[in-house]
């Protein structure tokens, strides 16, 4: 089961939706889940069928590293006297 998308922590960000039918069902279910009658556990699973994920955040240990010193490819067997 895949993890339940986190709170903003207060920030407002802008949800994107699979369909505007989604977005409806989703919309009515916080709704549901604001006054109690879905449980957090529910609302995990209507927020992974729901919603967009996310892409993911890139880790620090996968930036380009650029060679400074250029690379030449071998000239080929058809090139050698």
């Amino acid at each position: 089961m895949k993890e339940c998308l986190k709170k903003s922590g207060g920030i407002k960000m802008k949800k994107k939706y699979n369909s505007d039918f989604l977005e409806s069902l989703h919309e009515t279910a916080v709704g549901l889940h604001n006054i109690g009658v879905i449980n957090d556990k529910e609302m995990c699973e209507y927020d992974q069928d729901c919603l967009v994920p996310a892409p993911p955040k890139p880790s620090g240990n996968t930036s380009v590293q650029i060679n400074p010193t250029p690379v030449y490819a071998a000239p080929s067997a058809a090139c050698k006297n």
